[in-house]
């Protein structure tokens, strides 16, 4: 079976509707805590607490301050950079750089 062409490929996930985008920005559970949640991944939710396992801030964890569909990111607490006027922004982080560790608040 042929996949379609890499254009509309890139244009069904720019023109996706939102509650489609959610299953986008899923992470991976931890271990400790994958046989109470009954999945190996789940979309970001508001208040999880992650790890972060990939990038600058390996090893920080926190809890999710905000999930944006629209950008496929996620905001951590305590993960912050710079901006061009020297304000500190929460950084948008990738799902795939996240573990689940703690779901609730």
């Amino acid at each position: 079976m042929r996949k379609a062409s890499p254009r509309k490929e890139r244009k069904k996930l720019y023109t996706m509707p939102l509650h489609r985008r959610r299953s986008l920005v899923s992470a991976h559970v931890a271990k400790d805590i994958r046989e109470s949640v009954g999945k190996r991944a789940v979309p970001l939710k508001k208040g999880y607490k992650v790890r972060v396992v990939r990038g600058k801030h390996r090893g920080k964890e926190g809890a999710v301050l905000r999930v944006s569909y629209v950008n496929g990111v996620a905001y951590v607490e305590g993960i912050t950079m710079t901006s061009a006027k020297g304000q500190e922004k929460p950084k948008p982080l990738s799902p795939s750089n996240l573990i689940i560790i703690s779901v609730g608040a």
